[in-house]
C-alpha cells in the first residue's frame, strides 16, 4: 500500500510543469481608442502582451514610438495639427502572435478663432498709415481686399497688416472697403472686417454767381481748404475772358478781359481737382455781365479771303478754300483735323492755307492775305482758330491791319494801318504735352485779338504773318526747312464789330 501512494505521487509530481505551460497562453492588452484635440498633441497608450507584440499604422499624421516590444510597453503616439476642417479618425494595429487588435484614433477638427481690431472709418490723408491688428489662434491665416483700392499693403506679419492711404485713388466715402479673413487650417472659417473711408481733405470755394467784365477789373475767389496751394488747381472753361494771375493765402484771383468776352450768355466754369487727392472735384460756375459797348458778329457769308500781288500764294486744293475760312467750322481737338466745335460736323480736313514758296518770297509775295469784309466795319475784336495746334504752318506771331488808302483797296503796304496784333508763342509751349484727340480749350477758344475803339473803320483787312510754328526756336534752318517757313495755315476767323 505504501509502494502503490508513492507512485501515485511521483506521477503527479511529473505532469505539474505541463499544467503550467497550458496556463501561459498568448495575451494582449491595450485601450480599445485614443481621441487628439485639433491643435495636435503627444499621448500615451499602455500595451502588454505575454508575446513579442508589433504595431504599425497606415494613419499618417500620427507617429508611434516604439513599433515593437513584450511584456508591458508605454507607447507615445504624437498627432499632427488637424488643417482639414474635418474630424478624422484613423487606427493603430498591434500583432502578438497570432493575436491582433485595432486602436481606433480620433482627431477634432480645428475651428479658427481671428479676432481683428482696427478703427471702422478713417480719413484717407496721403502719407499716413492704417494698422490692423490681428489676434488668431492660427497663423496660416490670410485675407482679401474688396473695394479698397485706396489702400496699399505696406507690411504684414502674424499679428497684423499695415496700410498705406492713397488718397490719389477715387472713392466712395459710401462704400466701405472689407478685409475677408480666412485660413487654409478651416476652410470653413470666413470674416468679414468693414472700413469706411472719409475724405481728409476740406475745400469750399466763395463765388459770386455774376460778375461785370470791365478791363482792368479782376475775379478774387476765396478758398477755405486744409490742402497746400501746390496740391490743388483749377481749370477754366467757357472763360477765355478769365485769367488766372495769383493763387495764394485763400485768394484764387483773376484778371477779366472784356475783349474775350465771345458770349455774354455763356457761364464761365471754374473747377477744382488734385493730382493727390481725387475725390476733390468741385466747380463752380460765373455769369460774366457784359458792361462794353453793343458788338456784333460779322455777316461770314459775306467775307472772303483772297491774295494780292504781293501777297502769298493759295494753292489749288479742294481741301483749301477762302470759304473755309468763314464757315463758322473750326478745330477743337488736337491733332484731329474731323472733329469740330460743332457736334456731329467733320471738319473733313477743310482749312484756308498759304503756301509760299522761297522762290515766290524772292520774287515779292509776302506772308500775307487780304480780307474782304463785305461791308465797312468798325471792328471790336477778332478771333483766330488755328488749324496745325501752333506748330508747323500756323501763325504763331501775325498782325491784323485796316485798309486806309483811298480807293477800294491797294497791295501798297502804305494804305494800310495796324489795329490788332498776337504772339502765340506760350500757346505753342502750352499744347505741349497734350495728347492726340485730346479736347484744348486753347484751339476751342481760339486767340482773341481787342480792337480798340477809334480804329479805323474798313471793309478790307489784311493778314500779315510774322513767324509761324516751323520757325520756332531755329536759329539756322535747313534749306527743305527754310522754304516752309512762309507757309501759313488757318481754321476759321470771326469779326466782331461795334454796333
Amino acid at each position: 500500500m505504501k509502494k502503490t501512494t508513492l507512485l501515485l505521487f511521483a506521477a503527479g509530481l511529473f505532469l505539474l510543469p505541463a499544467c503550467n505551460k497550458q496556463s501561459e497562453a498568448p495575451s494582449l492588452n491595450a485601450p480599445d481608442s485614443v481621441s487628439f484635440a485639433s491643435e495636435g498633441e503627444t499621448k500615451t497608450i499602455e500595451v502588454s502582451s505575454t508575446v513579442e507584440w508589433t504595431l504599425s499604422t497606415d494613419t499618417q499624421w500620427l507617429k508611434v514610438s516604439p513599433k515593437h516590444g513584450s511584456g508591458t510597453t508605454t507607447v507615445t503616439v504624437q498627432a499632427e495639427k488637424n488643417i482639414t476642417g474635418a474630424v478624422r479618425k484613423g487606427s493603430i494595429d498591434i500583432t502578438a502572435g497570432s493575436l491582433k487588435k485595432s486602436v481606433s484614433v480620433e482627431q477634432a477638427s480645428f475651428a479658427a478663432a481671428i479676432i481683428v481690431s482696427a478703427p471702422q472709418s478713417i480719413a484717407v490723408e496721403k502719407g499716413k498709415q492704417l494698422k490692423v491688428d490681428v489676434t488668431s489662434n492660427t497663423a496660416d491665416w490670410a485675407y482679401a481686399l474688396t473695394d479698397g483700392n485706396w489702400l496699399t499693403e505696406a507690411a504684414k506679419d502674424e499679428k497684423s497688416i499695415t496700410f498705406d492711404l492713397n488718397p490719389a485713388v477715387a472713392f466712395d466715402p459710401a462704400v466701405a472697403a472689407v478685409l475677408t479673413f480666412t485660413t487654409p487650417s478651416d476652410p470653413s472659417f470666413t470674416l468679414p472686417f468693414s472700413i469706411k473711408p472719409e475724405n481728409w481733405f476740406t475745400f469750399t470755394c466763395e463765388a459770386p454767381e455774376s460778375i461785370e467784365v470791365k478791363k482792368g477789373a479782376q475775379l478774387v475767389l476765396n478758398i477755405a481748404t486744409n490742402l497746400s496751394d501746390d496740391q490743388w488747381t483749377c481749370t477754366v472753361t467757357q472763360g477765355p475772358w478769365l485769367s488766372q494771375v495769383s493763387k495764394g493765402d485763400g485768394k484764387l484771383v483773376f484778371d477779366l478781359d472784356p475783349a474775350k468776352l465771345l458770349d455774354p450768355e455763356i457761364k464761365a466754369t471754374i473747377a477744382f481737382s488734385s493730382k493727390e487727392y481725387a475725390n476733390l472735384s468741385t466747380s463752380v460756375q460765373i455769369q460774366p455781365l457784359s458792361y462794353a459797348p453793343a458788338t456784333y458778329m460779322v455777316d461770314k457769308s459775306a467775307m472772303r479771303a483772297f491774295v494780292q500781288e504781293n501777297d502769298g500764294i493759295i494753292p489749288n486744293d479742294p481741301h483749301i478754300k477762302s470759304e473755309y475760312l468763314f464757315d463758322g467750322i473750326w478745330k477743337t481737338h488736337y491733332e484731329d483735323y474731323s472733329t469740330s466745335n460743332i457736334a456731329g460736323v467733320d471738319m473733313d480736313y477743310n482749312n484756308f492755307q498759304l503756301l509760299t514758296q522761297v522762290e515766290d518770297a524772292a520774287a515779292g509775295h509776302g506772308d500775307s492775305f487780304t480780307i474782304d469784309a463785305g461791308e465797312a466795319v468798325s471792328l471790336a475784336k477778332i478771333v483766330v482758330h488755328h488749324y496745325y495746334d501752333y506748330t508747323r504752318n500756323d501763325p504763331i506771331e501775325y498782325e491784323i491791319y485796316a485798309y486806309t488808302g483811298s480807293g477800294e483797296y491797294s497791295s501798297n503796304w502804305n494804305d494800310w494801318t495796324k489795329i490788332a496784333e498776337f504772339n502765340g508763342l506760350d500757346n505753342f509751349y502750352n499744347l505741349i504735352g497734350f495728347e492726340s484727340g485730346e479736347y484744348c480749350p486753347i484751339l476751342a477758344d481760339g486767340d482773341t485779338l481787342p480792337v480798340e475803339e477809334g480804329a479805323p473803320k474798313a471793309r478790307y483787312y489784311r493778314f500779315l504773318m510774322k513767324s509761324n510754328g516751323y520757325a520756332i526756336g531755329q536759329a539756322d534752318l535747313a534749306e527743305w526747312w527754310y522754304v516752309r517757313t512762309h507757309w501759313c495755315s488757318l481754321s476759321e476767323m470771326t469779326f466782331y464789330a461795334y454796333e
